[in-house]
This record gives C-alpha cells, sequence and structure tokens, in this order.
C-alpha cells in the first residue's frame, strides 16, 4: 500500500483531527483514536523489531507510546515511535484488506 494511502487510511479511521505546527516546530506525540480519546496509538508490548504491531491502549507515558512526525518529498509523512527511530507505521505486507495489521518496520525511501 502507498504510504500516502495508509496516512489517509489511519487519519480516517483512527488519528482525531490535530493541527500539526510549522515542521521545524514538530516534535514527539501522543497518538488518539477518534473513536476514544481514553487510548493512544502503541508498538505492542514496547516491540522494536520489524513486524512489531501497532495498536492502542491506555496511556502509560512510554517511549512505545510517543510518536516522531517527519515530512517527507511530495508531502508526505511518517511515523516513528520514539523507541526506534528507525522504524515506520506501515501496512504488513503491503494489504489493502479491512483488518490488516499495522506494523513497525525499517524505513524505505519508497512508499
Amino acid at each position: 500500500m502507498h504510504l500516502r494511502c495508509l496516512i489517509r487510511a489511519i487519519a480516517a479511521a483512527v488519528i482525531s483531527t490535530v493541527m500539526l505546527p510549522a515542521a521545524e516546530e514538530w516534535g514527539v506525540y501522543a497518538v488518539v483514536p477518534a473513536s476514544t480519546e481514553r487510548l493512544v496509538l502503541e508498538a505492542v508490548a514496547a516491540g522494536q523489531t520489524a513486524g512489531t504491531r501497532v495498536s492502542i491502549h491506555k496511556p502509560a507515558d512510554g517511549a512505545h507510546q510517543k510518536w516522531i512526525v517527519t515530512p517527507r518529498e511530495g508531502g508526505l509523512l511518517t511515523f516513528s515511535p520514539t523507541h526506534p527511530p528507525s522504524r515506520v507505521l506501515t501496512v504488513a505486507d503491503g494489504g489493502t484488506k479491512n483488518g490488516t495489521f499495522i506494523v513497525l518496520e525499517p524505513y524505505s525511501e519508497q512508499p
């Protein structure tokens, strides 16, 4: 799945609307689902390896629940956990079906 489509899908299904500051002011964020503001996006079990699943859970103020938003070429964004920031959100195996897992994978210039 193209990264732009992934970000749109996440925004439409999970993330509440937020105002992002100018790129030079971007920092670390908790990503809160629109459906339940009591939960945040997290790397399951604080996993750091490729293929770690991403889900929502109660806030614990852990590094696995904090995300770095990085602007990329072509108006794209990547979401990386603060532990390790070399990973980014993506769809498992490039899946396109509802229910496909969102996972962490190494960053690649290819969407």
